[in-house]
């Protein structure tokens, strides 16, 4: 009796096994195929977007904007070369040629570059921008206030004995 659970235990780890590995396996496989099948276009894809698989490998912080901002830039310098691929024959041959190219490399490599410009710049330029806003409002809002101490004279305060968030910060 023990012999035949022991059997069907094996039988179920090993269909398990088997399950295990068709499912890890077959997305692999299938993408190995379709490489395969578009050889040319993996190519120069896959030297295409190595900026962004580095960005990828250096960017730990969630949810990888470095990743987003390199891979963005870098597939719209990368689509041109697989137009030209894709409507003169898609070969081998072809490919080699693009992958060749120094232009080639400055244009994928330099837009991946601009990638990383923008990934460090634009938190300083948008926290500019939104601090310049936020002093226009201010000067609105006073203006604004101006207008109505005006109109209704000593019953709109001047907003002097507002203390500023900073400034009760700092003293508390």
């Amino acid at each position: 009796m023990a012999t035949v659970r022991t059997t069907a235990r094996m039988k179920r780890r090993r269909r398990a096994n088997a399950n295990a590995i068709s499912r890890g396996l077959g997305p692999i496989l299938i993408s190995l195929l379709a490489a395969l099948v578009v050889l040319p276009t993996t190519i120069v894809a896959a030297v295409g977007l190595m900026p962004s698989l580095a960005a990828f490998m250096v960017d730990e912080d969630r949810p990888r904007y470095l990743f987003r901002s390199v891979l963005g830039m870098n597939l719209a310098a990368l689509l041109p070369f697989l137009d030209r691929l894709w409507w003169h024959g898609n070969d081998v041959r072809l490919a080699a040629t693009i992958i060749g190219d120094v232009y080639t490399w400055a244009a994928i490599y330099g837009a991946s570059g601009i990638g990383w410009l923008l990934f460090f710049t634009m938190p300083s330029l948008l926290a500019g921008f939104r601090r310049f806003m936020a002093e226009r409002r201010i000067e609105k809002l006073k203006a604004t206030q101006a207008e109505l101490k005006a109109e209704w004279g000593a019953a709109i305060p001047d907003g002097s004995e507002v203390v500023p968030e900073a400034a009760a910060g700092s003293a508390g």
